[in-house]
């Protein structure tokens, strides 16, 4: 690991495990499937306001252009 210099490109990884579990909430049982820590589907839905069942998930995230401030001398606390 070295510094990263003008022009090059970092990529942040965040292996996110997947998995669901069998939740009970008023007397009824729910599937709830997860990745990571975020409930990604609700089941059963829902009749009034269903949850969860129209998200849309990325399996990568959106890039973004930015630029990255560093002060000129750190804030030691």
């Amino acid at each position: 690991m070295g510094s990263v210099k003008k022009g090059e490109i970092v990529k942040v990884h965040f292996p996110l495990s997947e998995y669901q579990t069998i939740e009970k909430a008023m007397g009824q049982e729910y599937v709830v499937q997860w990745r990571g820590d975020d409930v990604i589907h609700i089941s059963p839905e829902g009749n009034h306001k269903p949850l969860y069942n129209n998200r849309k998930i990325y399996d990568q995230a959106p890039m973004k252009e930015g630029t990255f401030h560093h002060p000129e001398q750190e804030l030691i606390w």
